[in-house]
């Protein structure tokens, strides 16, 4: 079991010189006391980048006038569950599931960005367009996932798939970090050029999670990123859900 201090530097040289390894094995109570000491490593990253963000865009909006900012819709109990359970375990799914690379984790996380891709074309239709289509995007979906996991099952093409991941996994993993960041653009409420110049401040807090999440999974597995994830968005949900309230 590593101590903070270890999990702290650990990270810092992994993030390095990120590596393809097999994730530790935990058993019993030192599951729970590893993912605390993984949560308290973690939060000074976070916070930190956190604060950093807010400052750096709240003096941006002064000077430029636009709302940089992340916006969050908040319907209740199902915005609680759909930010705290819901989509940490779909983010990690897309962006993470897979650094250990198998053919189904490979499919799942194209699955899941396919079916996001459909649903905003679908959003971005009329508001006149049927709302039975969405069955038809849903079967298209299902379709696409079955002939995608199919095609890459096939023992050569995965192979190549495989021997490519590796070899470049230090830019896969870096990739993956800066993506899951990019990726929360979408909270902004209408994209300018300031938000696509300024995207790697405002989505800072978001790239460093990236970083974190993408060691942590590295490892020491999938699932201690999922709870890592629900922890980080409960704090905030929590925050903006008493606020509106109050």
């Amino acid at each position: 079991m590593k101590p903070s201090r270890s999990i702290y530097t650990d990270f810092l040289s992994y993030v390095k010189n990120p590596g393809y390894v097999q994730p530790v094995n935990v058993v019993g109570f030192s599951k729970v006391t590893l993912f605390i000491r993984l949560f308290l490593t973690q939060c000074p990253f976070w916070l930190g980048s956190g604060f950093l963000a807010a400052f750096v865009v709240l003096q941006f909006e002064k000077w430029t006038g636009a709302d940089l900012r992340q916006h969050h819709a908040i319907h209740g109990w199902s915005f609680f569950v759909a930010a705290v359970l819901i989509v940490p375990l779909v983010e990690e799914t897309m962006f993470r599931f897979s650094l250990q690379l198998t053919p189904g984790r490979l499919a799942s996380a194209l699955s899941i960005m396919l079916l996001l891709v459909l649903f905003r074309l679908y959003n971005n239709l009329s508001s006149a367009t049927p709302q039975y289509l969405v069955v038809g995007i849903f079967a298209m979906w299902s379709l696409a996932s079955y002939l995608l996991v199919k095609w890459i099952r096939q023992p050569r093409l995965f192979g190549r798939i495989e021997a490519f991941w590796r070899q470049h996994f230090r830019v896969i993993y870096y990739l993956s970090a800066f993506s899951f960041g990019f990726f929360h653009l979408s909270n902004c409420v209408e994209l300018s050029v300031w938000h696509l110049a300024l995207a790697p401040l405002i989505t800072l807090p978001q790239i460093v999670l990236g970083f974190y999440q993408g060691y942590v999974r590295m490892t020491y597995g999938f699932w201690y990123a999922v709870g890592l994830h629900m922890l980080v968005n409960l704090g905030p949900v929590t925050l903006m859900m008493t606020s509106q309230f109050n």
